[in-house]
């Protein structure tokens, strides 16, 4: 048993402790390892929500489809490009908004890309959201 300690736990436990000063912070893996614990003695609780804010999501992002459409047949619009633009932009923000209320996301993340649109709508499409 002495020699186990002696090999593996505390060169592990030195490693961490200079990882830890040098850092400020805990590796990935130990970050990972803790969130696992935390979830297991905790787990996420269920939110429910209101079907009607579901409801009024998919209308808004409905409207801002028909809209975008809308403005991409019609060349005669003034400043048309900065108008799809700013609708799409609206429509991204109002996705993100479904792909929580739908459970798509825990947390918002920070950037998205411009492939992400399709596979937020695919994952709100396969939720049984329809807009």
């Amino acid at each position: 048993m002495s020699g186990f300690l002696l090999l593996f736990a505390l060169p592990a436990a030195f490693f961490l402790t200079l990882d830890a000063i040098v850092f400020r912070k805990p590796p990935a893996w130990v970050s990972d390892a803790l969130e696992r614990v935390r979830l297991r003695l905790r787990p996420r609780q269920i939110v429910l929500y209101d079907p009607f804010t579901a409801l009024t999501v998919q209308h808004r992002l409905s409207t801002l489809a028909t809209e975008i459409q809308q403005l991409e047949g019609d060349h005669r619009v003034f400043a048309r490009a900065h108008r799809i633009r700013v609708a799409q932009t609206a429509y991204d923000a109002v996705l993100g908004e479904a792909c929580l209320l739908a459970g798509v996301w825990e947390v918002a993340p920070p950037t998205r890309g411009p492939g992400d649109r399709a596979q937020d709508e695919l994952e709100l499409a396969s939720r049984g959201w329809f807009w």
